[in-house]
């Protein structure tokens, strides 16, 4: 039992890293694209798709629902500000299929990857 926690605790935490590592490479790219360049749909504040977005400038804080992208596996992390380190996340989740997320207005900022699109839902 004990070899089989510690297995899980070792894949959770690979995982993680390459969830941690994704966003911050998109977190890159899209900072070295000048704002009004950008193709995403940020003007449309309840509905929007992966990458990072500012809570208050981006997306309004609420409740968002997320179909998932199968058999992909959606990766999403809310954030205190945009550093990139650990201590910044405030929450964190990976999930296959839907999944709901709430974001709070205190939030500085909210990541997603392989999400398929988020829709507001409260």
């Amino acid at each position: 039992m004990f070899l089989f926690l510690l297995c899980f605790f070792i894949i959770w935490l690979y995982g993680r890293h390459l969830v941690k590592r994704d966003l911050w490479r998109m977190r890159k790219e899209q900072e070295s694209v000048p704002r009004a360049y950008r193709t995403d749909h940020r003007s449309l504040r309840d509905r929007f798709g992966d990458g990072m977005y500012e809570v208050g400038v981006d997306i309004v804080p609420g409740t968002y629902r997320s179909l998932g992208r199968a058999p992909l596996e959606t990766m999403w992390q809310r954030v205190s500000d945009f550093s990139g380190t650990e201590t910044a996340m405030i929450a964190f989740g990976i999930f296959q299929g839907p999944c709901i997320v709430t974001i709070a207005a205190t939030d500085r900022g909210f990541e997603s990857v392989n999400s398929g699109g988020w829709k507001r839902i409260s």
